[in-house]
């Protein structure tokens, strides 16, 4: 799919001319309300949805709208692909919800084709293995089969009781608690080891597997442990200042002041660490050699995925929660943003950004 066209055509609903074409703009669609569970895509469909519980799908090539569904009195928690159709996993507004629903909804017409009831609050973070979803609670996880309608529920009370991400990685599953305590647990969820060795630090940002390390983000800084050894690794020594995996998820050395410091970002927006109100997702185009990620200041920077180099940055807004995730186009030409402040979803070229790289400085 070519997502740069000679000629451009103004669509209702998206912002699109020739200063925004020069800009690397391909189209924008502004919303009512924030998204609140990041985007999806599947054949030529984007979904996402929005604080109001209204769930969208449009085509990916214009941001014209296929089909929405509205939920009544429900928040979406997240969404996600599944082998029936799209996934959706919300939770009753207001005060504590104890319990969840999860629908499936098909992906061409938006009807939906399974709907179940949880007996857990699901957290907003999900992880995909390849074949399964899997979901979490703060004393438990579940795991859903491909097409979505099979749910095997752990109840794992006795071993944690604040999760706040669960993941699985070669053959094993592993919880982060918020303390930064991580548990490694075996296929039939059977705790293996525990490592409490970062419980100073608090969780406070995003997590990375590659090469058999679990990098995570804290109060503290980047920590990474050897899931082998099991033993802490000293990433201030040796470490590249880029380091990209299959997940989109990268380790950004940047300079401040007298010290290095190190970023963890992925496909879902993290809090950036040290501030606490900013958040952003990394995208990564294998195709083209670049990164980006949202700073501070709502600028998408540009940066060459090997050597970490300044590429390119545009003002396109901000993210104020986690979990967003972001999607690219299939050839990784393109990126699907969603963003809080303005809310919006941003489609970015980054085949545009990428023509503006050339020999430059480290990103600082």
């Amino acid at each position: 799919m070519l997502m740069i066209l000679p000629v451009f055509f103004i669509i209702q609903s998206c912002s699109l001319g020739p200063v925004d074409a020069n800009d690397g703009l391909i189209w924008q669609k502004d919303l009512q309300y924030p998204p609140c569970a990041g985007t999806e895509i599947h054949s030529d469909n984007l979904y996402f949805a929005d604080e109001s519980g209204t769930i969208y799908s449009c085509w990916i090539d214009s941001g014209l709208i296929k089909w929405k569904r509205r939920l009544n009195n429900e928040s979406v928690r997240m969404i996600f692909i599944t082998g029936s159709g799209l996934g959706v996993i919300s939770g009753q507004q207001g005060g504590a919800a104890k319990t969840s629903t999860f629908r499936i909804y098909n992906f061409e017409r938006g009807i939906c084709v399974f709907i179940t009831n949880l007996p857990w609050a699901i957290r907003d973070s999900y992880f995909s293995d390849g074949t399964n979803i899997i979901v979490h609670w703060p004393s438990g996880a579940a795991v859903l089969n491909g097409d979505g309608t099979k749910i095997d529920p752990y109840d794992l009370t006795q071993y944690a009781t604040n999760i706040v991400t669960f993941a699985a990685w070669e053959g094993y599953y592993y919880a982060i608690e918020g303390n930064s305590s991580i548990i490694k647990f075996d296929r039939s969820m059977h705790p293996v080891r525990t490592f409490d060795s970062f419980t100073g630090s608090g969780y406070s940002g995003d997590f990375a597997y590659d090469n058999g390390r679990i990098y995570i983000s804290t109060t503290g800084g980047v920590k990474a442990l050897d899931t082998v050894k099991w033993d802490p690794v000293d990433i201030d020594n040796g470490t590249d200042p880029v380091l990209f995996n299959g997940a989109s998820a990268g380790l950004v050395k940047r300079q401040s002041g007298p010290e290095d410091k190190y970023l963890l970002y992925s496909s879902m927006s993290f809090r950036i660490p040290p501030r606490g109100n900013s958040y952003s997702p990394l995208v990564q185009s294998g195709s083209l050699g670049i990164a980006a990620y949202i700073d501070p200041k709502g600028f998408i920077n540009v940066v060459d995925s090997r050597t970490g180099y300044f590429v390119y940055s545009k003002f396109i807004g901000m993210i104020d929660r986690p979990f967003l995730k972001v999607s690219s186009d299939y050839l990784s030409k393109s990126v699907f943003i969603p963003l809080s402040s303005p809310a919006k979803i941003f489609c970015y070229s980054l085949k545009f950004a990428a023509s503006q790289k050339m020999p430059g400085l480290p990103f600082k």
